[in-house]
């Protein structure tokens, strides 16, 4: 029994589990959407953006942080870095969405952007817009004696 804990305590990682995001809802937005201005638009926003999330260590050590769609990434060091990408090549006309997280673990917290990214380009036309949300992330656990924190 005692080589079946001390086992389950070397697979555990230090993102395996549930968390609060808690992302900020103003967000700036740069490439071909935002003004001429070279700081980029600030789009401010009303209200909050909470979110519980899910992340797993899968094999390899990759993690795999469950949003929609999930995002596949690295934990390097503290350094915490995922991302998911789609499109599509038609002829001439192409389409690419990529989201992107990237933050830095510290204990049960993180803080980071959430990018997401549209480019398209149509017979050689192309257009580009990327929103950045700035985040914070605290780990949930069931007791509070457990929090990483303390």
């Amino acid at each position: 029994m005692l080589l079946f804990l001390f086992g389950a305590c070397t697979v555990f990682q230090p993102l395996d589990g549930t968390w609060l995001f808690r992302i900020d809802p103003d967000s700036t937005q740069s490439g071909d959407c935002a003004s001429d201005d070279s700081a980029g638009d600030q789009v401010e926003s009303i209200g909050t953006s909470d979110i519980w999330v899910d992340i797993y260590t899968v094999s390899g050590g990759e993690i795999a942080i469950i949003w929609d769609p999930p995002l596949l990434g690295t934990l390097t060091g503290s350094a915490v870095e995922a991302s998911y990408e789609t499109g599509y090549t038609y002829k001439k006309r192409s389409e690419t969405h990529t989201t992107t997280f990237e933050a830095t673990l510290s204990g049960g917290s993180m803080e980071g952007t959430l990018s997401s990214t549209y480019a398209e380009s149509n017979d050689g036309d192309k257009y580009t817009c990327t929103t950045k949300n700035e985040l914070t992330a605290t780990r949930a656990v069931s007791s509070p004696d457990s929090f990483a924190g303390n």
